[in-house]
């Protein structure tokens, strides 16, 4: 090869070069844009959303009329429980072009937690377009469960299950649907199902122990709470499920004995609190169990249950007016619907 040759590929092999490092130095915004956007997002899949925030916020500044930018903004302050801002921002996303089926499934996942009747639909056809969208799945999930539609609830993981078979945390959410809808046997199946996978499950032994205490199964019931107890002996629901059991065996002194242990443990345990009043009102100690349901609701005042049974001890006691004004919350959250039972 001649020497002016090779001085002219090495002429046209420094101008590439030259050439390359051009187009990467020209390109370095784009692709630390693209870095920044993608430790953005995984911040939000993680949870840690005031990361996102800010990597978001300094993109923003930078970038403030990209749609993906401000689709991920979106997501983020829907993560942090600003929903107004949220949609402010996703309106701005689809103004600068998101594309519509983006677009359609953050407006339905934003909706979803203020107006379920209104984001359904649009969510179930997002699923349908997109099966494995988890975040979707779960968002129809815990509607179900908030506005207590227990059979949709329950028909929705045996779906999910059906697409991702062995996730106990689905069988024992789907335990918990079938609990709420009074369908005992098939709750403790799930739990068992649980359990067997997880021997040291807390909720779920605890929950399988509330089946049997449905199902009249007391024995059996009092042993699973033991087995609670020793998982968390400082939790007070085990006691408060043995005191449920020693009720139903007519042993209300030990069921006494037991709940005052429980609210040692947990002195604002509601169900604890509950089961005390009720037991005060079935032995005719009107005066203690007054207290006990002014506390209830001193802690949850919009509690049904307890200002309906606050009201029977005051009417019991001969204070009619104070009963009356209970009968009056009780029957006002009663037709709103939106008062807090006892489970």
């Amino acid at each position: 090869m001649s020497r002016r040759l090779l001085y002219a590929l090495l002429a046209l092999s420094l101008l590439g070069a030259a050439a390359g490092v051009g187009w990467w130095w020209h390109d370095r915004p784009a692709r630390e844009r693209a870095q920044q956007l993608a430790q953005a997002d995984q911040a939000w899949q993680d949870h840690n959303f005031a990361r996102a925030e800010r990597l978001l916020r300094q993109l923003r500044k930078e970038q403030p009329e990209t749609a993906d930018i401000e689709l991920c903004y979106a997501r983020v302050l829907r993560g942090l429980g600003r929903t107004q801002e949220a949609s402010s921002v996703l309106l701005r996303a689809v103004q600068l072009g998101l594309p519509e089926p983006e677009g359609r499934r953050e407006y339905a996942l934003l909706e979803a937690a203020d107006d379920f009747a209104l984001a359904e639909p649009v969510l179930q056809r997002v699923l349908h377009d997109q099966p494995d969208d988890a975040e979707v799945w779960q968002a129809l999930a815990s509607g179900y469960v908030r506005n207590h539609r227990w059979l949709d609830a329950e028909r929705h993981y045996t779906r999910w299950l059906a697409r991702e078979p062995g996730r106990t945390d689905l069988v024992f959410e789907r335990g918990r649907v079938r609990l709420e809808d009074g369908r005992f046997d098939q709750a403790a199946s799930d739990f068992q199902i649980v359990l067997r996978a997880e021997p040291g499950h807390y909720r779920a032994r605890l929950l399988h122990a509330h089946c049997l205490l449905g199902a009249a199964r007391i024995a059996e019931a009092e042993t699973e709470l033991r087995r609670c107890q020793r998982l968390r002996p400082q939790r007070p629901e085990p006691l408060i499920g043995l005191a449920n059991c020693a009720q139903e065996r007519g042993d209300l002194d030990q069921a006494e004995r037991l709940v005052r242990q429980a609210l040692k443990l947990d002195p604002a345990s509601l169900l604890g609190l509950h089961l005390q009043g009720s037991l005060y009102l079935r032995r005719r100690q009107y005066q203690a169990a007054v207290p006990v349901f002014e506390r209830i609701l001193r802690l949850d005042p919009r509690d049904q249950e307890a200002h309906l049974q606050l009201a029977q001890a005051l009417n019991l006691l001969g204070e009619r007016d104070r009963a009356r004004q209970h009968e009056v919350w009780y029957e006002r959250l009663a037709s709103h619907g939106n008062g807090r039972a006892k489970k």
